[in-house]
């Protein structure tokens, strides 16, 4: 949802429709969530906090901004870094059996012998 100049968001359940279809439950709980990990911060407008029935005002925190940013250059890096680790592996591997190519054929030709 879009925020205010003070990175407020106001959520209630007299929006029409909830972000991605969610339910009052489901968006509690990720707020919930997202104030644990401190990347917001939230002020209930009632005592009961497992509704929406009132406002609910939810400021973004400095890392909550950064959130989406960060978890794709993190998806990113993780590919990366799993290209740099398997690749190699997968190359020296290929050349280790290319080398002993003569041998294993070889050795191939063998078991097809026994097994006539």
């Amino acid at each position: 949802l879009k925020t205010d100049i003070k990175n407020t968001i106001t959520i209630s359940n007299s929006m029409t429709k909830y972000p991605n279809g969610y339910t009052d439950k489901q968006i509690i709980k990720k707020l919930s969530e997202f104030e644990n990990l401190g990347f917001v911060t939230i002020k209930w407008y009632s005592q009961n906090h497992d509704d929406l029935n009132y406002a609910v005002d939810v400021m973004v925190l400095k890392d909550g901004i950064n959130y989406f940013a960060d978890k794709k250059k993190n998806r990113t890096s993780s590919k990366r870094d799993w290209i740099k680790t398997y690749i190699p592996v997968t190359i020296s591997f290929i050349a280790l059996l290319k080398s002993f190519d003569t041998e294993i054929i070889w050795l191939w030709k063998q078991l097809m012998q026994l097994l006539k």
